[in-house]
C-alpha cells in the first residue's frame, strides 16, 4: 500500500505492529518500551486523521504510565523490603529475601495467568468473529447456489416450453397440411378451389404448401372463367329458348297487355306490372321495363345485404330474395320466411329469425353455415368467411375461418355490438370499449385503448368506429388511404368495406376514403336526408 500512497497511516501502524510483534492496533498499550522513538510511530502520527493520531497518542501515554507505575512499584517493593531488612537485619534477611521472591514470582506467575486468560478471551473471540464470519459466507454461497438453481431451472422451463410451443406449432401445420390435402380430394366448385388455397397459403413454405396454394389459385381463377363461360353459354341458350318462345308469344299475346303493364307502372304499381312484363318476355322493350322496376322498385324490399358477387333482399313480409352468383347455392332462399335481418358473405348467406334462430345456405368449406343450433340471437354479421352471432345476453358466437383466432369471442361479455371483418372480429361492449379477435398484421385489432365508442365496422384489414361525439377513428392497413378518418366530425353511421370506408353525416350527406377505382367512394353529391329524399324521389 506504502508504494502507491506513502501518507497511508494505516500501514504505519502495521508495520508499528509488526516491530513489536503485537497482533493488532489495540494491543500497542502492552509494548515494552515506549513508542515515540520508533520512526513507524512517528511516521503514523505524522499522517494519521485526528482520530488515529488521538488513539496512537493514547497508547504511548498508557505505555508510559504503565512504565511508570511499574518503576514505582519496584522502588515501593525494594523500600520496603530495605525497611524489613534493616528492622529484621540479618536473621530476616534471608527470609525477605525469600518471601520477597516468592512474592515476586506469585506476582509475575498471575500477570501471566492475566495476560494468558486474555490472550485465551481475546482468541475466542477472534474465532468466534471468524465463525459467524464464515458462517455467513457459507449463508451467501448458498443463496447464491439457490438463486443460480432457480435460474437454470426457469431456463429448463422456458426451454421446454419453447420446444412444446414448436412441437404443437409443427404439429398444428402438419394437421393443417394434411387437412389441406384431404380438401383436394374433393374440391371441384370454385368456392371449393378457393378453399384449398386458402388453406394452404397460411402455412408458408412448409412443405409444398406454397406450390398447392399457386396450384389452387390457378385452378380457381380457371374455374371462375369457366363457370363464368357456362353462364354466358346457358344466358345464350336462354335468348335463344326465349326468342323461341316469343316467335309463338308474340303472336298468341295481344298487345292490349303491353299496354294495360304500362299502365300499371305508371301509376305506380310496381308488382303487378313487375310480374306482367315478365310474363310479356321480349315484346318489345318489356324485359327493359322489368329490369327497371327491378333495380329502381325492389317491391317490398325493407334491408339488402352485398356478398363478393351476390345480393340479398329482405322483404317486409318476412321472406328473403337473392340474385347474383349461385355457384354454392348462395341465393337458394327461396324458402326463407319470419326472417328479421339477412347478412351475406363471399360464398353464403345467413338469415337470423324473428325467434333468435339463424338459417343460412351457399359455400360451408370452413363451416361458416354450421349455425342450426344457435338460438336468442339479436344480430348477425358475416361479410367474409366466418359468421357472427351476437346474442340477447351479450355474449358472442362464431363459426368459419378460424385461421388467425377470428371465432375465439366466446369469452366476451357485455357485447352490445359485433362485426366481422375478413379475418379478424370487433365487438362493442356497454361501456363504450371495443374489444378485437383475429388476424393483426395491419393493427387491425388495436383497439385496446379505444373508448367512448357507439359503434364499430370491420372491413378487410382494418377497423373504424364511431364516438359519441361524432368523430371517427380507425386502425389498421392504410395503403390506399381507407382509414384517413380523423377530420370527420358529425358523423351518425360507418361502414368499412374492403378497400374504403364510408360516414353518414347528421345532415345527411355521405363522406367516403379509400380505393375509388370502381366509383364506390363518388358519394360527395348524395343527400340521405329527408329533404334530399323529397328533393330526389
Amino acid at each position: 500500500m506504502l508504494d502507491t500512497d506513502p501518507e497511508y497511516a494505516p500501514a504505519y501502524v502495521g508495520k508499528l505492529c509488526a516491530s513489536l510483534s503485537v497482533r493488532k492496533e489495540e494491543d500497542l498499550p502492552n509494548a515494552k518500551s515506549p513508542l515515540n522513538a520508533i520512526p513507524d510511530y512517528q511516521r503514523a502520527l505524522r499522517f494519521a486523521d485526528p482520530k488515529l493520531r488521538a488513539r496512537l497518542e493514547g497508547y504511548d501515554s498508557k505505555i508510559a504510565e504503565r512504565i511508570r507505575q511499574e518503576a514505582e512499584l519496584r522502588r515501593q517493593v525494594e523500600e520496603r523490603l530495605a525497611e524489613e531488612r534493616r528492622l529484621e537485619k540479618e536473621r530476616l534477611e534471608e527470609e525477605h529475601r525469600q518471601a520477597g521472591e516468592r512474592k515476586a514470582e506469585e506476582q509475575r506467575k498471575e500477570e501471566e495467568r492475566k495476560r494468558l486468560e486474555e490472550e485465551r478471551l481475546a482468541e475466542e473471540r477472534r474465532q468466534a468473529e471468524e465463525r459467524k464470519q464464515l458462517e455467513i459466507e457459507r449463508q451467501i454461497e448458498e443463496g447464491r447456489k439457490e438463486e443460480e438453481r432457480k435460474r437454470q431451472e426457469l431456463e429448463r422451463i422456458e426451454e421446454e416450453r419453447r420446444a412444446e410451443k414448436a412441437r404443437l406449432e409443427a404439429e398444428k401445420r402438419e394437421r393443417d397440411y394434411n387437412a389441406a390435402l384431404e380438401k383436394v380430394k374433393t374440391a371441384k366448385s370454385y368456392s371449393e378451389l378457393l378453399a384449398v388455397s386458402a388453406a394452404f397459403k397460411p402455412l408458408g413454405d412448409y412443405k409444398e404448401a406454397a406450390d398447392f396454394a399457386r396450384k389452387y389459385d390457378n385452378l380457381a381463377a380457371k374455374k371462375k372463367k369457366q363457370n363464368n363461360t357456362i353462364l354466358a353459354a346457358a344466358a345464350a341458350a336462354a335468348v335463344i329458348a326465349v326468342a323461341a318462345v316469343l316467335i309463338i308469344v308474340l303472336v298468341v299475346i295481344p298487345s292490349g297487355k303491353y299496354n294495360e303493364a304500362l299502365s300499371l307502372m305508371e301509376s305506380g304499381q310496381y308488382e303487378a306490372a313487375f310480374e306482367m312484363f315478365v310474363q310479356l318476355g321480349g315484346f318489345g322493350d318489356s324485359s327493359k321495363h322489368a329490369m327497371s322496376i327491378a333495380r329502381e322498385h325492389w317491391l317490398e324490399v325493407a334491408d339488402i345485404s352485398l356478398g363478393l358477387s351476390h345480393t340479398v333482399g329482405l322483404k317486409a313480409e318476412g321472406t328473403v330474395v337473392a340474385v347474383g352468383s349461385n355457384d354454392d347455392g348462395q341465393c337458394d332462399v327461396s324458402d326463407w320466411s319470419d326472417i328479421a335481418s339477412v347478412s351475406a358473405g363471399q360464398q353464403h348467406t345467413v338469415g337470423l329469425k324473428t325467434d333468435g334462430t339463424v338459417v343460412a345456405v351457399g359455400g360451408n368449406v370452413f363451416g361458416q353455415c354450421d349455425v342450426s343450433d344457435w338460438s336468442n340471437i339479436a344480430a348477425l354479421s358475416a361479410p367474409f368467411l366466418h359468421t357472427v352471432g351476437l346474442k340477447t345476453d351479450g355474449t358472442v358466437v362464431a363459426v368459419g375461418k378460424n385461421d388467425y383466432g377470428e371465432c375465439d369471442v366466446s369469452d366476451w361479455r357485455d357485447i352490445t355490438a359485433a362485426s366481422a371483418g375478413f379475418d379478424h372480429t370487433v365487438g362493442l361492449k356497454a361501456d363504450g370499449t371495443v374489444v378485437a379477435v383475429g388476424g393483426n398484421t395491419s393493427g387491425q385489432c388495436d383497439v385496446s385503448g379505444w373508448r367512448d365508442f357507439v359503434a364499430v365496422s370491420a372491413g378487410r384489414s382494418n377497423t373504424v368506429g364511431l364516438k359519441a361525439d361524432g368523430t371517427v377513428v380507425a386502425a389498421g392497413s392504410n395503403s390506399i388511404h381507407s382509414i384517413n378518418v380523423s377530420d370527420w366530425r358529425n358523423i351518425v353511421s360507418v361502414s368499412a368495406g374492403s378497400f374504403h370506408t364510408v360516414g353518414l353525416k347528421a345532415d345527411g350527406t355521405v363522406v367516403a376514403v379509400g380505393s375509388n377505382r370502381d366509383g364506390q367512394c363518388d358519394v360527395s353529391d348524395w343527400d340521405l336526408s329527408l329533404a334530399g329524399r323529397r328533393k330526389n324521389p
